[in-house]
């Protein structure tokens, strides 16, 4: 998934979700583009797919596809050089699988 298509299924789903009432439908449109294209920068390529696909909802087969995806993600975040891998991809592990509990559930997070 390319960045520009990222940035267009995003703000359309955030567009959906809103409705600034002192903007007029097309102006919402632009801003929420311009807020979703400054964020998209700092999102890791990897995590695009889970964020267009987890806007609707996840079902069990999304949630095993995109737990590795999360799971590395996080423990690459993490880093920490005192702390061996194996031990951040645990902790990884333990956090994104509690998040997944509520995704399970159909609840945001």
């Amino acid at each position: 998934m390319t960045l520009a298509d990222f940035n267009d299924q995003l703000a359309e789903k955030l567009n959906a979700e809103f409705d600034l009432p002192f903007l007029d439908e097309a102006d919402e449109k632009r801003l929420l583009y311009s807020g979703v294209a400054l964020v998209s920068l700092h999102i890791p390529p990897d995590l695009r797919s889970v964020i267009i696909s987890a806007a609707d909802g996840l079902d069990e087969h999304e949630i095993e596809l995109h737990r590795d995806t999360l799971i590395t993600t996080l423990a690459t975040l993490i880093d920490n050089k005192r702390v061996p891998d194996w031990i951040e991809r645990y902790g990884a592990a333990a956090l994104i699988d509690a998040v997944l509990v509520f995704a399970r559930r159909g609840q945001a997070i």
